[in-house]
């Protein structure tokens, strides 16, 4: 009989993503996406529908409604991935808490620390992701949501041209008419009611086109005459002409505004203003709110096998909400200078990690912290067994 020394088998090498590994991934990044989507289609529209109304209003023109879209699309996409993520994991273990699966699961010798390699093989990847659109995507898209609006505040005057409509300058005393006026500002067959000094002028041509002079917007009128006279009297002033010229407004000077959330993140590394550092705080809480919401989702999921289809939501909300606050607490405090800028949110994410301990002991019980200090972890599977085994 042949017999073998175990030191001298071969050893099998690790498998670094194994089958459940890549199960649990992918149903995470595919509730994750679709969390995101619900979410997005549900705020996008109420912007869609602000936007429209602002171009209803002659605030913006229609060529640019899609493109603010898209540049406010990519700041609430970056806000939501926190959110979207905690509830994709409250969602994908939950269920499997519900469908016995983690008590299959911790019989087999998966423990509670395998849960968390899986979800952070996934979660850190993305966090890494959310960090680049916080820092780097989301300021240019804000940044170009500036100068897209400074250039229709500039052009406000000639995009309330509306052909086939009459339009008031001046409170009244100028009145305008286009029949067609094409999208570089060309118009044709014009009619134009100025009054001053007592005095009408009516000013009709065969086209006409927008000039700017020294900072004034003139509507320049080619080819027309110009009946100019008192209402009520026969002594009308008849002028022929090559060009004409109406002022109907003053351009903008305003120079492009850069607000805080428009400003590149290395410039306000380097800052030490308070609200500049507020700023600097709030984006890198984006892909640390990931992580640190992720981790909280796993004690949170804990469920009885047939406890509902809600299990802890209650609690994970009031967890969420606790987090929301204390974040908008320590952005006041940071701004009021009422602590040392250094500690910034981090404390906030360290008392959420410390809520993520007494939930993870209050489920798995005290025994718990000596198992894992005596390195024998594996033996106590899934959340919500105190006794050590799989339930």
């Amino acid at each position: 009989m042949t017999t073998y020394d175990a030191r001298n088998l071969p050893r099998r090498s690790p498998v670094l993503f194994t089958v459940l590994a890549r199960l649990i991934s992918f149903d995470l990044a595919r509730t994750f996406l679709a969390v995101l989507t619900v979410l997005l289609l549900i705020l996008m529209s109420k912007q869609f529908a602000q936007l429209l109304s602002q171009a209803f209003d002659g605030q913006i023109s229609n060529e640019t409604i899609f493109l603010l879209f898209g540049f406010k699309f990519i700041d609430v996409a970056v806000q939501l991935l926190p959110s979207a993520l905690f509830a994709a994991v409250l969602i994908v273990f939950g269920r499997m808490y519900r469908d016995n699966e983690m008590s299959a699961l911790g019989s087999g010798g998966v423990g509670f620390l395998a849960l968390y390699k899986y979800i952070l093989g996934l979660v850190v990847p993305l966090a890494l992701i959310g960090s680049l659109m916080s820092l780097e995507l989301n300021p240019w898209a804000m940044k170009q949501t500036a100068m897209v609006l400074l250039n229709e505040k500039e052009n406000a005057d000639v995009r309330l041209l509306v052909e086939g409509r009459f339009n008031e300058y001046s409170r009244g005393d100028i009145v305008f008419y286009a029949e067609k006026i094409s999208p570089d500002h060309q118009m044709k067959n014009i009619f134009v009611q100025e009054r001053k000094d007592n005095k009408l002028s009516i000013v009709m041509s065969r086209k006409g086109f927008v000039r700017i002079v020294d900072d004034v917007r003139f509507i320049v009128l080619v080819d027309g005459q110009r009946y100019r006279g008192e209402q009520g009297k026969a002594d009308y002033e008849i002028t022929e002409f090559e060009e004409y010229a109406v002022a109907v407004g003053e351009t903008s000077n305003s120079a492009l505004e850069m607000t805080r959330d428009a400003m590149p993140s290395g410039d306000l590394w380097l800052s030490s203003d308070p609200q500049e550092v507020t700023e600097l705080h709030k984006r890198l809480s984006i892909p640390i709110g990931m992580i640190v919401l992720a981790i909280l989702a796993v004690p949170l999921s804990a469920a009885a096998p047939r406890s509902g289809v809600y299990g802890n939501i209650l609690l994970a909300f009031l967890v969420y909400l606790l987090y929301k606050n204390l974040l908008s607490i320590a952005q006041s405090w940071l701004i009021k200078e009422t602590v040392p800028l250094q500690m910034g949110y981090w404390w906030v994410y360290a008392a959420m990690l410390g809520v993520g301990l007494i939930l993870t002991i209050r489920n798995l019980g005290f025994r718990w912290c000596g198992i894992v200090l005596s390195g024998q972890s594996r033996r106590l599977a899934t959340f919500g067994d105190r006794s050590g085994t799989a339930r």
